[in-house]
């Protein structure tokens, strides 16, 4: 009897042990903020850019990435999105919203792009915004925004209710259903467990230090393909991650749970008076490897729910992959990709605008 007494009170010790580090885990470790990015379990979305920012050659003020504005034109854009919108890896010159910005002298850019934001985070910052202040509300879709796909530690402030769905219930392996579960209610033990499978494939400096050094790095020099294609090999995670999005997109669950969510994006978008207009990104890997069921899966749902998508850029992407430049790294846009969607862009405004 006294030794199941005192197995009974061991597990009990244990198991407050537990509760206890995944108490502090969740609300001292997850929220930390780093370089020009802050997270509370109190906010929504639970991470966001800081309220002013000026170092390494990114400017933030009032919690956007800087456009430069001079006078105040007759139309005004919000692009919203995740860190290709905001412009990780290029330099100012380069990012989406300036080059939209500088080509054109009818209205303004302001960019609502924060790395590592999903589809229902640009539900919530579309909400956020005031009302009859923007022509076009322009969102930015990467094959990515189903999930968390924050860089470190961010991706885990995130509930189960908090995305489209979550990464491991499409990703393969033994441990993936386990992995589910820790992600949802052993928060603490998940990340150690990435940690530790990190360090041993030799990538845990990207976990580990919070954020990853390439994506959120100013200005990171032209690439070529050669090199874009050598980091892909150098790491799974692009190909893993490539798979599992086919699998999302391919699967008739998630399909109906993107369905949801961009009604609700039409609707939040609908109480703001701006004409929405969604368009996809197409990374390096997708255009290598092939971009369906993900192009297709999108334009079908759009097209069912009457949501105006620019799809025109595809075809040019698809033609200049090859070039340098064109990627600033596997999952982001380089300074030439930008340019050729700004150019292809402006003419689909320019309408609207010029009522």
């Amino acid at each position: 009897m006294n030794r199941v007494k005192s197995i009974g009170a061991t597990l009990l010790i244990v198991a407050v042990c537990a509760v206890a580090i995944e108490v502090l885990f969740r609300f001292f470790v997850l929220p930390q903020d780093f370089l020009y990015i802050e997270s509370s379990y109190s906010s929504a979305p639970r991470h966001r850019l800081v309220p002013h920012h000026d170092s390494g050659g990114i400017q933030i003020e009032d919690r956007r990435r800087v456009v430069p504005h001079g006078a105040a034109r007759s139309g005004k854009i919000a692009i919203v999105g995740d860190s290709v919108a905001f412009g990780s890896g290029l330099a100012d010159r380069d990012v989406l919203a300036n080059l939209i910005q500088a080509k054109q002298t009818r209205f303004d850019v302001e960019n609502y792009g924060v790395p590592g934001y999903g589809l229902r985070d640009y539900i919530q910052v579309i909400g956020q915004l005031p009302e009859r202040t923007y022509d076009i509300i322009l969102v930015d879709i990467s094959a990515n925004d189903p999930y968390p796909a924050s860089a470190g530690r961010l991706g885990l402030l995130v509930d189960g209710d908090g995305a489209t769905v979550l990464f491991n219930d499409y990703a393969e392996g033994r441990w993936e259903k386990i992995k589910v579960f820790l992600f949802r209610y052993a928060k603490s033990l998940y990340f150690t467990a990435n940690v530790l499978n990190a360090i041993r494939s030799g990538e845990g400096n990207a976990i580990t230090s919070g954020v990853v050094e390439e994506t959120y790095r100013e200005d990171g020099g032209i690439k070529c393909p050669a090199d874009i294609e050598q980091q892909v090999q150098q790491s799974s995670a692009f190909t893993r991650s490539f798979e599992t999005q086919r699998r999302i997109y391919g699967d008739p669950v998630a399909q109906k749970k993107l369905t949801d969510d961009f009604a609700k994006l039409k609707a939040v978008a609908a109480t703001k008076a701006a004409r929405l207009i969604v368009f996809k990104n197409y990374d390096y890997v997708s255009l290598t490897r092939g971009v369906e069921p993900y192009r297709g899966t999108i334009n079908a749902i759009l097209g069912t729910l009457g949501i105006e998508t620019f799809d025109a850029d595809y075809e040019q992407h698809r033609i200049n992959a090859g070039a340098c430049g064109y990627f600033a790294d596997p999952g982001h846009p380089g300074p030439l990709y930008n340019q050729t969607l700004a150019d292809l862009l402006i003419p689909v405004f320019e309408p609207v605008l010029g009522r």
